[in-house]
């Protein structure tokens, strides 16, 4: 009898959903003969809203592939599946806590959000033994997040690559060779998550020419869609250039920009921020050496200061 059992259980499992994991329901032994029923749901399980929250264990799985033959030369662009701690800071819920379906269903909403990941839903498994409380398990499936980059615009061109998930850490990293009006350069460049429970994201990048280089620093928000009480969106950059035609003069600029959003009420219920902040530019131009010969002053300054106000409105709809 045992082994008919055990062959039962392996057969529904089989015939069960690509996933591997029943729709609704499935009848298991569970310590003690107790059976367990499994609800899976994009946004969150069905009739487990208040219950005690046992675990919650996140797995992570590797895209989706063709051919096996395909499957080798693929997964070597896409070196391991996302990180589950990636996946857990994304989370509103924890062991412990109460269902909260709204929260359930927003940490859903952020994982899709994150641009690298293909699939997220979530598993309850509630067993007779402790009808109270429910395990949860958090499952993934990334996206190919390695990408070309491909850029014909005026003047400006750009080849290379372009990894949003790179070695499953969430960071997105990038590699270009590009020709801004004729200045051959190297760009890489990074976007970091730095706040998750701010909706934040720090982006860093040089861009290094043979007589001159471009580097900046910023702060925004990580997704298109914060929920955030107050959202920040600063930057920083810095370039220099010696052009090569005329070696004696150096072109430098810096600025640096700063808006600070404070969400208000919205009766449509979308996000709206009052924006505040202000910018900054300098530019210096410079001619060096003693046998530069020029007519008006060497050394020409340009300043700027102004002040932004504003307002941002993002809206979404979701079918649940």
């Amino acid at each position: 009898m045992r082994q008919s059992g055990a062959f039962a259980l392996l057969l529904l499992t089989t015939i069960g959903p690509a996933s591997g994991v029943p729709r609704a329901l499935a009848a298991q032994g569970g310590g003690g003969g107790a059976a367990c029923a499994v609800s899976r749901g994009a946004v969150a399980p069905d009739g487990v809203s208040g219950a005690r929250i046992r675990s919650v264990d996140v797995v992570t799985q590797p895209p989706r592939v063709g051919p096996r033959a395909v499957e080798r030369a693929l997964r070597a662009l896409h070196a391991r599946s996302t990180r589950p701690a990636v996946v857990r800071r994304e989370l509103l819920f924890a062991a412990g806590d109460t269902v909260d379906t709204l929260r359930v269903a927003e940490s859903m909403r952020r994982l899709r959000a994150l641009g690298f990941l293909d699939e997220a839903y979530v598993e309850a498994r509630r067993c007779g033994a402790d009808p109270g409380a429910v395990e949860l398990r958090v499952v993934t499936r990334d996206a190919w997040s390695v990408t070309p980059v491909v850029r014909l615009r005026g003047s400006s061109s750009a080849l290379g690559v372009n990894d949003r998930n790179a070695f499953g850490s969430g960071v997105a990293v990038r590699a270009t060779a590009q020709d801004d009006g004729g200045r051959l350069g190297i760009a890489t460049g990074a976007r970091v998550p730095v706040l998750p429970s701010a909706d934040a994201a720090a982006d860093v990048g040089v861009v290094q020419y043979a007589n001159g280089f471009t580097r900046y620093a910023g702060v925004g928000p990580r997704t298109p869609w914060p929920d955030t009480r107050w959202i920040v969106d600063g930057r920083v950059a810095e370039s220099r250039q010696a052009p090569r035609s005329d070696p004696g003069t150096l072109f430098r600029r810096g600025s640096a920009s700063l808006l600070l959003g404070r969400r208000v009420p919205d009766p449509a219920g979308a996000s709206t921020y009052l924006m505040a902040g202000g910018e900054a530019d300098r530019a210096d131009l410079s001619l060096r050496g003693a046998d530069v010969s020029a007519v008006g002053p060497r050394q020409v300054h340009r300043d700027y200061a102004g002040v932004a106000l504003g307002a941002v409105r993002a809206a979404a709809q979701f079918d649940t």
